[in-house]
């Protein structure tokens, strides 16, 4: 219930700053920007999961070649997909046109969501590390 009163509360103060906002900037730059980091989320997942499981054939199917590390792996192919994401950002500027205005809230919405997503990780440990204290002192009591 407390998700769905977050969620509200997020739309209504969209709408709101849409509203008070109308005259001065493109009325719809929230909603083109959700929908462009949309499809940028999906481009980036499938492209990842697609290279991440050709350069697992080669290295464990075809053995051409043998990594050392998996972090260094897995970064240059985040590195790579974060190339190719930079790429259709430029062809999508250059098709569609949109407002430089939708870049920055983009940023906004994927620094929003990574803090969220910190505090959640740092709130779901501290509950798990404060319930394993209390069983710990439960079963040595």
């Amino acid at each position: 219930m407390e998700k769905i009163i977050y969620w509200v509360l997020l739309i209504a103060l969209i709408v709101i700053t849409m509203g008070i906002n109308a005259h001065h900037t493109h009325n719809m730059v929230y909603i083109h920007s959700l929908i462009l980091i949309t499809i940028m989320v999906v481009i980036s997942m499938v492209s990842f999961i697609a290279i991440l499981y050709c350069v697992m054939a080669f290295i464990f199917d075809l053995r051409i070649f043998h990594v050392s590390s998996v972090f260094s792996l897995i970064l240059s192919i985040a590195v790579l997909v974060g190339i190719m994401l930079s790429n259709f950002l430029g062809w999508f500027q250059h098709h569609y046109h949109y407002h430089m205005t939708s870049l920055t809230i983009m940023e906004y919405y994927i620094q929003w969501s990574l803090i969220y997503t910190t505090i959640y990780q740092v709130d779901y440990r501290m509950k798990l590390a404060t319930q394993l204290v209390v069983n710990k002192k439960r079963h040595s009591a």
